[in-house]
């Protein structure tokens, strides 16, 4: 994405909280692997700078020459239609990939960035499922409760993942 990286160094690093530098660090990391897999994309949304920060607009999306698609706080709701359309909760996933399939519907795969974890208890009980097997540290549940109402809410989801 085109991107100055002296204005990142001196005002989107400074003036955004670090929940909203992780989730703009993610979405910049996915579009980065994807091009190294794809190449440069055919289309991609600019970043709102002003003097005092920079942001990422609602629905900023980069776009490959196959559809692929990797957008950041796409909206769906009730009253959306078609891939943006929720069965039932107003949800705003971080990042959305949307692949398209050979026979030309689209999939989309949701992605939140979580800049938090919880100790895990030592003794065994149902978290135990929750731990990593190393450091004793595991995913929220509401985080984990979260990916569930991606995926359940959401029609055209077929994944969702916590980073």
């Amino acid at each position: 994405m085109p991107i100055d990286t002296d204005l990142v160094a001196s005002q989107l690093l400074g003036v955004n909280d670090v929940a909203t530098m992780y989730e703009l660090w993610c979405f910049f990391t996915i579009v980065r692997e994807v091009e190294a897999l794809r190449g440069p994309p055919v289309r991609a949304g600019r970043l709102r700078a002003d003097e005092v920060q920079v942001a990422a607009e609602r629905g900023l999306a980069v776009v490959w020459s196959d559809g692929l698609e990797v957008a950041f706080n796409v909206t769906f709701t009730k009253r959306s239609s078609g891939e943006r359309r929720s069965s039932s909760l107003l949800l705003r996933p971080d990042i959305v990939v949307r692949v398209l399939g050979p026979d030309g519907h689209a999939s989309l795969h949701v992605l939140d960035a979580k800049l938090r974890v919880q100790r895990v208890r030592e003794e065994p009980d149902d978290t135990d499922e929750e731990r990593d097997g190393s450091s004793g540290l595991g995913f929220q549940r509401s985080d984990v409760a979260k990916m569930h109402a991606y995926r359940d809410a959401l029609p055209s989801v077929r994944s969702a993942f916590v980073l």
